[in-house]
């Protein structure tokens, strides 16, 4: 009885799920391909749909309590051993322009230091823009 159970629910399982298709890690930012939208979709330069996985980091965003973590080498190397390639990444548009028409050049470089973070560990960055009233 316990074969033809376990032989049922297998058989109705999803194609390739008893395996775990994770991609073989990819190293340095001169592994990275410019990626770019067509027909509502993620493709690679050569027009191949590109699947992202990753998460949000808001490393880069003031809250009113508790300030989060910084983003280090460390998150970095997680996040590719995951088998993760995206991370969204919060933007905090007041310390970015803290006066009208001033931008912070000290915040910028914070920015482009966790771009470059991430690049170097195969991660894509998109920008998450806040704006807090």
């Amino acid at each position: 009885m316990l074969v033809v159970v376990v032989l049922t629910v297998v058989a109705y399982l999803p194609a390739g799920s008893l395996t775990a298709a994770v991609p073989p890690p990819r190293y340095g930012e001169a592994s990275m391909s410019w990626l770019r939208t067509s027909n509502g979709q993620i493709v690679d330069s050569s027009g191949r749909k590109v699947l992202l996985r990753g998460f949000n980091d808001d490393a880069l965003v003031s809250y009113p309590k508790d300030p989060p973590a910084p983003l280090d080498e460390m998150d970095a190397t997680l996040m590719q051993q995951a088998g993760f390639d995206v991370v969204r990444l919060g933007i905090d548009w007041a310390q970015l322009e803290p006066a009208r028409g001033r931008i912070d050049q000290a915040y910028l470089d914070r920015v482009a230091g966790a771009v470059s973070i991430l690049n170097r560990h195969g991660l894509y960055v998109i920008f998450d823009m806040h704006f807090r009233l």
